[in-house]
This record gives structure tokens, sequence and C-alpha cells, in this order.
């Protein structure tokens, strides 16, 4: 069950407009705009009163690395539906190799780090965990719907007056 073709469009433009924002930071040559945002945000956090012995950058970047990866999952969950949590999760241990492979053999200023995709690969699972959570109530929407509809079964197939379903 796909989402109606009106909530599809601004769904998709999301998941596009997300993911080359995700590849910009992933791929950028230089480590000093993750660098810098880490420091932001742990700043941020210990700021609000969080504390600083238990938010340091380093634990931070690993929390910064499952978050970044939820709402690509999420998003592609919804649009997906087919794809089950595993499959995006798998989907996303590729993805998150490949990129770490890609930052160790093409952009010396970066680090590979097999941190980083367990994290990654974590967050992918997280998203696309919740993208099915949301998804629930979208389903027992169009069974409700579907029950409501006079002349149809549980297959969606419209019966004739005979009460013998037309394929």
């Amino acid at each position: 069950m796909t989402p109606p073709p009106r909530a599809r469009r601004p769904l998709l433009g999301l998941l596009v407009a997300y993911a080359l924002v995700l590849a910009v930071v992933l791929l950028f040559p230089r480590g000093e705009m993750p660098t810098t945002a880490n420091a932001f945000i742990t700043t941020l956090v210990q700021r609000f009163g969080a504390d600083p012995t238990l938010v340091t950058p380093e634990r931070m970047e690993v929390v910064l690395n499952v978050l970044i990866m939820v709402p690509l999952a999420l998003l592609g969950r919804l649009l997906r539906p087919g794809y089950s949590w595993r499959d995006w999760t798998a989907v996303g241990f590729v993805l998150a190799a490949s990129v770490e492979l890609f930052q160790g053999l093409f952009l010396p200023e970066r680090s590979a780090s097999a941190l980083d995709i367990v994290a990654n690969t974590t967050g992918v699972g997280l998203g696309a965990i919740v993208g099915s959570l949301l998804r629930i109530p979208i389903r027992r929407r169009e069974a409700r719907r579907r029950s409501e509809t006079p002349g149809r079964h549980d297959d969606g197939v419209r019966s004739d007056l005979g009460g013998r379903s037309r394929r």
C-alpha cells in the first residue's frame, strides 16, 4: 500500500532533498563541516544542562551518526512500504559501508570508521522502524475504508448482485 499520489510527491521531494544534503555532508572532502557541527551541538547540549563528562564530542559523534540517517530511512519506508525495516537496515548497512570505504580511499582528510558504519546502520534501522509504526494508522484507515465500502470483499474485488466476484 503506497501513499496516495498527493502525499507521495512531497515525500519524494523531501527524500531527494535530504539525500542530497546527506551526500554533501558525508562526502565533503574536508572534515571541518562535521567536526564543527559536532562541536556546536555538543556545546549546545551541555548548555542545556547535560553532564559534560557524559556528553563528550566522541559520544556525540556516534549519536549524530545515528540521528543523521533516521530521516532517510523514515521517508524511504513511507514511500516504499513493500520494503520491511529489515530490508532498509540491510540497504543502510551497504550504504554506510560504501560511504566509509569511499572516505577511506578517496578523501584523505576524512577518516573511515567501523563505528560510523554501525551508527549509520542503527540510524537507518531506527528510521525504518519508526516508518513502520507510522504506517500502522494508515493501514487501519485503509482497512476501515474497505470494510465500509458496500459491495466489496476484503480482497477489494467488487461483487455483482449474485454474490460472486468478477476479476
